[in-house]
């Protein structure tokens, strides 16, 4: 293989990562739509919980019931910060994942890159290898 294919391969692998780079863009977008997505929904959720403290206060004549809405809202609460709990670890999992495929893509491009310049110094210190 020539020194010509060669760079022409590398450059080739090169323009492969790039692409992955551009994979991992638009994940790291999708991701950020997601995010965006659960905000209004946490958002949507605020709001019921303002709706479901005006409903408390009219109630306040029926205790009795009152307590047992409150137990139920309770657990309701309760699993509703469980489900928030696992999205943010969920999320926090998701965004490792993309830092370590960046940092790698990263180091398999840098790496590449130093390899290429090792070729390059080999042809500027050889000249019999470089013809041109």
């Amino acid at each position: 293989m020539t020194d010509s294919e060669k760079l022409d391969l590398l450059i080739v692998q090169m323009q492969a990562m790039n692409g992955q780079m551009g994979n991992l863009e638009k994940q790291m977008g999708n991701l950020e739509k997601q995010v965006g997505g659960l905000e209004k929904r946490m958002d949507g959720m605020e709001m019921r919980m303002g709706s479901m403290e005006k409903r408390m206060d009219g109630m306040e004549m029926h205790m009795g019931s009152m307590e047992k809405r409150m137990d139920g809202m309770e657990k309701r609460m309760d699993s509703m910060e469980i489900r928030m709990d696992g999205m943010e670890l969920q999320i926090r999992s998701t965004e490792r994942n993309l830092k370590n495929q960046i940092m790698r893509s990263e180091s398999l491009i840098l790496d590449e890159v130093e390899r290429v310049h090792v070729i390059l110094d080999d042809h500027i210190h050889d000249t019999k290898r470089h013809t041109a």
